[in-house]
């Protein structure tokens, strides 16, 4: 230990008591000093850190805010059919009445030949894709429509295959999901397609995996996206424009009597797919789809 003392530093041997007595006060006062200093820059440095932190968690929770103010709230599936005739204008007027641009509208149908019914999932985004309005692509596009949602097929036993908007671009009329006959036409509708990808959008091929839905007999809080070929308590819907009421009021009389429908193709019973479509079925024109209720968009 070296002490400052008048004739210059010395070693403590060389000092005595009393010099160093105070020597070794004054170094234990400095270090007191010196701890109680880093502590009090140790505290305010945390103090600065908590505030920016604060702060930072104030902007993104005001920013949240005024994202899920400015996005639109309302879930209208009823604009997918707007979508898909190229109703610009009334889609128009809809999305600024606050209508999200991602909603899903419910396509059932028979499956040609059958009683098997499935559900097929339509966007305002695919629906225009497929029919071919760019117009109408264009227009939800600028409404911050995601390119990206993956719609499915479902049926009673979970989903099927996926598609997006840009695979309908490419398929036109013929389901992305099925064998395309005349792939070397793709893509049909080039247009549209060239404002998909301008946007960034990918086919479902590429993107993740749609939420997986409830199957028979399981309820919709069991899966992560509620299956809409089934009720709430897991059993197949019937749409009235596929089953014919007192046909339904009498199976359920008779249970065991296959479920059976009056549109091109079904749901229920298996073996009922054996049974030869109705003889009107070629007449059924492209893109003639019933919607029957809808959706939020899963992710």
């Amino acid at each position: 230990m070296i002490i400052d003392t008048p004739e210059g530093p010395k070693f403590e041997w060389e000092v005595d008591e009393e010099t160093l007595a105070a020597a070794i006060a004054e170094m234990s006062a400095s270090q007191e000093e010196a701890r109680e200093k880093m502590a009090a820059r140790k505290a305010a440095t945390e103090a600065a850190r908590a505030q920016l932190e604060q702060q930072a968690a104030e902007k993104r929770a005001l920013s949240a805010l005024e994202k899920a103010q400015a996005r639109p709230s309302i879930v209208d599936p009823g604009i997918v059919a707007l979508a898909e005739r190229g109703d610009v204008e009334r889609l128009a007027e809809r999305l600024q009445a606050g209508c999200c641009p991602d909603v899903i509208a419910f396509e059932f149908d028979l499956y040609p030949g059958g009683a098997r019914m499935f559900c097929n999932d339509w966007t305002p985004l695919a629906a225009a894709a497929a029919a071919g309005h760019a117009a109408v692509v264009g227009l939800l596009l600028e409404a911050r429509a995601d390119p990206d949602v993956v719609c499915c097929a479902s049926t009673s036993s979970g989903l099927y295959r996926g598609w997006s908007a840009l695979d309908c671009a490419r398929t036109g009329d013929a389901m992305p999901c099925e064998r395309d006959p005349q792939r070397d036409k793709q893509p049909r509708h080039p247009e549209v397609e060239r404002l998909l990808l301008a946007a960034g959008a990918r086919p479902a091929s590429a993107l993740p995996e749609a939420p997986r839905v409830n199957t028979y007999g399981y309820k919709p809080g069991e899966a992560p996206r509620p299956n809409p070929c089934l009720n709430e308590q897991g059993q197949p819907v019937r749409p009235a424009h596929l089953y014919d009421a007192a046909e339904e009021a009498e199976r359920q009389r008779h249970p065991g009597q296959p479920k059976l429908g009056f549109g091109t193709g079904g749901s229920g019973c298996p073996m009922t797919s054996m049974m030869p479509p109705p003889k009107d079925w070629h007449l059924k024109a492209p893109r003639e789809r019933t919607y029957t209720g809808g959706s939020k968009v899963y992710k």
